[in-house]
């Protein structure tokens, strides 16, 4: 007993010595095993449950390391180059067009996916993202057999920002009319200074057929009519930045242009030809850009814009309630 009792204490001893943490100073199985016994079972749990604790977060500390090191968001490898080129869906789609071939079209094609990954040190599903994010947007277009390219996107994301915001109330018709009053009034000057003889007639083709759809009854035809002659001013003037946002305010308004044209006829009495002042107010915004006067083109977009408000707030007021 006494040979058993000093090869247990031995045992022990070594195992302290070489830094094994069941058999040291501080640890009841060490304890018990200078004794030459078996720890009691309680010791023996409540030791087996602070291994598995210390396994399980070492464990963790180990799964943290990897999983940052595997995969390295959009974004870090520009900030430890000391950028942050990837921080918003603009600079992710500018580092794109670097990593893109023009076209002949004006589009500019992505090179593959795995190359993008490699190039942008992204993950592909992380990359995925961002590009569905463009493709929403209509920044992104994803052609079948042919590859991913990047193209100017069209005015849906205007058109959807107006319409949701004026359903959700943060804005109303009145804010809305108001924004496009004062563009349009901007826009009809520039059309007068850029306008060809061509772009007059158009303008003019297009109040005739106003004139023409009221007096036959079919306001649809003629509110129609009405949108485009507005969205022919901003043909004229040829600018992108103009051309969407007016986009956008027109599809928002154009149900309420609908209603508020519809009471403005409904209010008006036709002159001896049968012709509305709604529809002929639109005759001198054409003789002003026909003749190259930014100055009249004003006078005159306002006074139309004028006429119109007085016409639909009178036949707004006398509504009943």
């Amino acid at each position: 007993m006494k040979i058993y009792r000093c090869a247990r204490e031995l045992q022990a001893w070594i195992g302290t010595s070489c830094g094994n943490s069941w058999v040291g100073d501080n640890s009841s199985r060490s304890r018990w095993s200078r004794l030459g016994r078996r720890a009691p079972r309680g010791d023996r749990l409540d030791q087996r449950r602070r291994e598995i604790g210390q396994t399980n977060v070492d464990s963790e500390r180990a799964r943290a390391v990897a999983c940052s090191t595997l995969v390295v968001p959009i974004g870090a490898a520009a900030r430890r180059r000391g950028g942050d080129v990837h921080d918003t869906l603009e600079a992710f789609a500018i580092q794109l067009i670097d990593l893109s071939h023009p076209e002949p079209d004006g589009s500019r094609r992505l090179i593959p996916e795995r190359e993008l990954c490699a190039r942008l040190d992204v993950s592909r599903g992380a990359l995925r993202e961002r590009l569905s994010q463009l493709e929403y947007i209509g920044v992104l277009s994803r052609r079948q057999g042919h590859g991913t390219y990047l193209q100017a996107p069209g005015p849906d994301v205007i058109r959807t920002y107006f319409t949701t915001m004026r359903a959700l109330g943060f804005l109303d018709s009145t804010e809305i009319a108001e924004a496009r009053e004062m563009l349009e009034t901007v826009v009809a000057v520039q059309a007068a200074r850029r306008a060809t003889a061509a772009d007059a007639e158009r303008l003019r083709a297009l109040v005739d057929e106003m004139v023409a759809c009221t007096a036959a009854g079919d306001h649809d035809a003629a509110t129609e009519a009405d949108l485009a002659f507005h969205a022919g001013l901003f043909r004229i003037v040829d600018n992108p930045v103009f051309t969407m946002v007016h986009t956008g305010l027109a599809y928002a308004l154009q149900q309420a242009m609908h209603e508020r044209r519809a009471r403005a006829i409904a209010a008006e009495t036709p002159d001896a030809d049968g012709r509305t002042e709604t529809d002929t107010i639109h005759y001198p915004v054409v003789d002003a850009i026909a003749a190259n006067d930014p100055d009249a083109a004003r006078d005159a977009i306002r006074r139309h814009f004028e006429i119109h408000s007085l016409i639909t707030l009178d036949t707004a007021e006398e509504a009943p309630a």
